[in-house]
């Protein structure tokens, strides 16, 4: 299962819904579609579609559950198949429309079944040689259909593609969070019996552990990440993305300081690409700030402490003792002369 999703701005919803549906028809049929009106107003911020298990082929998949959607675009493509083994994709569109554009959410499914257990590493097998592994099949398709959609919509927008065995890619997620104002944050009320001044009436209230946590969730979520996914909190890091490392850290989900299967930690890997502000994210406050030492004690001339009287000295005072006295036995000795 590979997805992507992408944003197009400046475009009314029904071109959106026209372009998508025209990129993943094929060249003899078009892509079926169920459609529901346009909201009027459009919301700020676009709707998300769920998941959803259904079955294809004999087999269990999970496709995008989109009720709410002005747009469900599904395409099935037979790749072989015969009698006792099946081999295909399923391509899914659903389409979110709002105040500055469309949100469009793509889904590929790789469907391989079969009869029996030798059928099935038989045919998989034939089918990847011909095509390459199920990931790498879905990614170019994916990719292929992105292509088509900018071809119909040219300012289209990648906010996302995530595969199986792939990195995630990121290309114009700064550009499509532009475009969509920040969530809202519930204000919390006033405690019974205390009135608010007028002072902390307008002050911005700053959200306590819990309140940050959830939505710190939120927001990764909104931008199409999983605040437990310990892969997509690194891959943050290696693409220098501060603002989705500080939401992983506050989502409480993930562990900063665990090692990945290179052994490094995600400090480290931010050190080694200059994320400077990363860096100071991942470094305990602890560790960053030097523990500050007293001033060494000034003792007045010829008075020496007395032994048990002070804790151990540090080094200054200690050769602060030593000139004191080097300086006591010259004046002795040129007393006695």
């Amino acid at each position: 299962m590979a997805n992507a999703e992408v944003v197009v701005p400046d475009v009314t919803p029904m071109q959106v819904v026209e372009g998508v549906q025209d990129a993943l028809s094929g060249w003899l049929d078009t892509a079926p579609m169920s459609l529901k009106p346009v909201p009027d107003p459009l919301p700020a911020r676009p709707g998300k579609p769920g998941n959803t298990r259904l079955r294809l082929a004999g087999t269990s998949a999970d496709i995008l559950d989109c009720p709410d959607a002005v747009a469900e675009i599904r395409r099935e493509m037979r790749g072989a198949s015969q009698q006792m083994a099946y081999n295909g994709d399923l391509f899914q569109a659903c389409i979110y429309p709002f105040a500055k554009g469309s949100k469009v959410y793509l889904r590929a499914v790789n469907i391989d079944a079969a009869e029996s257990s030798l059928t099935h590493r038989l045919f998989s097998g034939i089918a990847n040689s011909v095509r390459g592994t199920p990931s790498e099949w879905l990614t170019r398709r994916l990719n292929d259909f992105i292509a088509d959609i900018k071809k119909k919509l040219p300012g289209t927008l990648v906010e996302r593609i995530e595969a199986p065995g792939v990195p995630v890619q990121s290309p114009d997620r700064e550009a499509v969070v532009a475009l969509l104002p920040p969530e809202p944050v519930a204000a919390q009320p006033a405690p019974t019996g205390q009135t608010m001044t007028a002072a902390q009436d307008t002050a911005t209230p700053q959200p306590d552990g819990a309140v940050r946590t959830i939505e710190a969730r939120k927001n990764l979520t909104a931008m199409g990440l999983t605040y437990h996914s310990q892969t997509q909190f690194i891959d943050a890091v290696r693409r220098k993305d501060a603002l989705a490392v500080k939401l992983f850290l506050d989502g409480g989900g993930i562990d900063p300081s665990a090692k990945g299967g290179d052994g490094k930690r995600a400090v480290d890997i931010a050190r080694e690409s200059g994320a400077s502000e990363i860096v100071a994210l991942l470094t305990p406050q602890a560790a960053s700030t030097p523990t500050p030492v007293a001033p060494a004690r000034q003792l007045p001339p010829g008075v020496f402490p007395a032994s048990g009287m002070m804790p151990p000295l540090t080094p200054e005072q200690k050769e602060q003792m030593r000139q004191q006295m080097l300086e006591a036995i010259r004046q002795q000795q040129q007393g006695s002369r």
